[in-house]
């Protein structure tokens, strides 16, 4: 039930449920909505024991965490306070004004905008309990993979709660050879858990020349390479 202005409104915590319709991003987490009515008369609170997590993503300018909501339940010019579940940190969002992210899945579904994105080829992050799945784009040069964090100045992150996977867990090199044609070369960040190419681990030293469909696993994420026009 909804609590009036003057109640005691004490936070209450929701976590995510599976939905056979809906694949979530995580498996749960805690987080607090709180809505202001325009009139500013009262308050609500909502307070409910589950909600199944999809529509639109807001992200704490605190920690960069990614809370995530159905914005279809709340109206136009409706004000949300979210308290941040990883760092604590509160701040607002204006429905229709504040600029809110689609999912990650909704994303990676759209058509690349930018061609040139993929020029150099493309990581395809298979999706598991802990992320949707991803398409990150490479760069010449070397490309470094571990989990996104803010502040983390890696240039090939994977948003996932995955905790096998390092902050900066290994890295790619793409350059051309002598004919012109890509060359892509593998190696271990050094990580904690390792990176494996096909079940085999690679040793600490070693680099391993990969190509177009070669799947390789950090953690529990499985990653496959896709080579431009492949």
């Amino acid at each position: 039930m909804p609590a009036e202005a003057g109640q005691d409104k004490a936070p209450l915590p929701f976590s995510a449920v599976y939905h056979p319709s809906v694949r979530p991003v995580s498996i749960c987490f805690s987080a607090f909505i709180y809505i202001s009515l325009l009139s500013g008369k009262r308050e609500l609170l909502v307070s409910t024991s589950t909600i199944i997590i999809y529509m639109k993503r807001v992200r704490c300018p605190k920690c960069d965490n990614f809370i995530t909501f159905d914005e279809t339940k709340y109206k136009s010019g409706q004000r949300l306070v979210f308290q941040c579940p990883q760092c604590g940190k509160e701040f607002g969002i204006r429905i229709g004004i504040s600029k809110l992210r689609k999912t990650q899945k909704e994303e990676n579904n759209e058509p690349e905008s930018d061609e040139q994105e993929n020029e150099y080829g493309s990581l395809h992050v298979i999706e598991n309990v802990f992320h949707f799945r991803q398409v990150i784009p490479l760069q010449l040069g070397e490309n470094v993979i571990g989990r996104y964090m803010k502040g983390n100045p890696i240039n090939c992150p994977i948003e996932t709660v995955d905790p096998s996977v390092d902050m900066t867990h290994c890295a790619i090199t793409v350059s051309r050879n002598k004919k012109g044609k890509l060359q892509y070369v593998l190696r271990d960040g050094p990580s904690y858990t390792g990176t494996f190419v096909d079940n085999e681990i690679l040793g600490d030293r070693e680099r391993r020349i990969i190509e177009n469909g070669t799947l390789f696993t950090i953690g529990a994420t499985s990653i496959i390479l896709h080579a431009p026009g492949k």
